[in-house]
C-alpha cells in the first residue's frame, strides 16, 4: 500500500507570472498522470485479453468434464450412493457426490395463490397487507399443498471435490419436487 508523502510547501505566488507557472505545472502534472494511467489501462486490457484467451480452453475442458461426470453420476446414482444411503463416493483423486439444498416454495401464479389464500381466510399464510408468507407455507407444507398453484421443490446439487483442490465444484443443479 502506498504511503502518503509529506508535501513540501511551495512559496505563495507574489506575481502573476508565478501564478501562471503554478497553473502550468498543475496542468503538466495532471496530463502526465493521465497519460500514465492511460498506458497502464492499455497494458491491463492486453493482459486481460491474453488471460481470457488462455482461460477459454481450460474453462471448456472443465465444462466438458463436468457434463461427463454429471451424466455418469446420474446414470450410476443408485450404485454410487448405495441406493441413496450415501451422498458421495470417494475415488482415488477426489469425491463425487450429491447434496440436497433445503426445500423452497414454488408458486405458479403468486397473485392467484394469494387471492385463494385470502378468499379462504388462510390467515397463517399471509400478512395484513396481503403479503404472501412463503416461510409459513414452507413450515406447513401438508396444508399448503392443498392450495392450487403451491408446490415445494429442492435443488439436488451434484458436485466434485478433487483431492488436489480445496474447493468443491458444483457440476449441475437439478430441481426436484419434495
Amino acid at each position: 500500500m502506498a504511503q502518503k508523502m509529506k508535501l513540501r510547501q511551495l512559496p505563495i505566488p507574489k506575481r502573476t507570472e508565478q501564478v501562471n507557472e503554478y497553473i502550468t505545472a498543475i496542468a503538466d502534472a495532471t496530463n502526465e498522470s493521465q497519460k500514465l494511467v492511460s498506458r497502464a489501462n492499455e497494458k491491463l486490457s492486453v493482459i486481460q485479453l491474453e488471460l481470457a484467451a488462455a482461460l477459454a480452453p481450460l474453462e471448456e475442458q472443465v465444462e466438458q468434464h463436468s457434463v461427463a461426470l454429471f451424466t455418469y453420476f446420474e446414470k450410476n446414482k443408485g450404485e454410487l450412493t448405495d441406493d441413496g444411503k450415501r451422498q458421495s463416493v470417494s475415488f482415488g483423486t477426489g469425491v463425487l457426490g450429491q447434496r440436497w439444498n433445503p426445500p423452497k416454495t414454488k408458486l405458479k401464479n403468486e397473485q392467484a395463490v394469494l387471492k385463494y389464500i385470502v378468499d379462504h381466510r388462510l390467515t397463517e399464510f399471509y400478512e395484513e397487507k396481503n403479503i404472501l408468507r412463503r416461510d409459513a407455507l414452507l413450515a406447513n407444507q401438508a396444508k399448503a399443498t392443498s392450495i392450487p398453484g403451491v408446490s415445494f421443490v429442492r435443488d439436488r446439487v451434484v458436485f466434485v471435490r478433487p483431492d488436489s483442490f480445496e474447493v468443491e465444484i458444483e457440476l449441475k443443479k437439478k430441481v426436484e419436487p419434495v
